[in-house]
């Protein structure tokens, strides 16, 4: 069969709307935003363990994948990283982003998760006083 023609769709217009002034980067996020968001990461990561529960519990179906809780996961990683730069956890966590998603990794990404969970509790206790 030969290849269809394209149809010739009308000329791009150009736009002269002025552009929005860019936003700050997230990463740079204001001293009294912090707060807020490490009680948002604290809850992120405790609904991340849950979902690597019901992954073994089999409550996501046979053939669920695992990416998109290492997505989630490698994503929660650079967040706590920015929220708490001086933390020596990050040295110690056995998944990477360069480790390939594999359901047998689920179990070390959820002690990773439960490693990240109590030392922020403990490290934000200490700031609390």
């Amino acid at each position: 069969m030969p290849p269809k023609k394209k149809s010739k769709s009308a000329p791009k217009k150009s736009c002269s709307k002025k552009s929005k002034p860019k936003k700050e980067n997230k990463k740079q996020t204001k001293k009294a935003d912090i707060p807020k968001e490490k009680e948002k990461l604290q809850a992120r990561l405790s609904v991340l363990l849950v979902e690597c529960e019901d992954f073994w519990s089999g409550k996501r179906g046979k053939h669920s994948h695992v990416n998109p809780i290492f997505t989630e996961y490698w994503r929660l990683v650079d967040l706590a990283r920015d929220l708490y730069p001086n933390n020596t956890v990050f040295n110690e966590l056995d998944i990477h982003d360069v480790t390939q998603p594999n359901a047998d990794d689920i179990q070390a990404l959820e002690m990773d998760v439960r490693k990240m969970l109590a030392v922020f509790d403990i490290e934000d206790i200490y700031e609390e006083t």
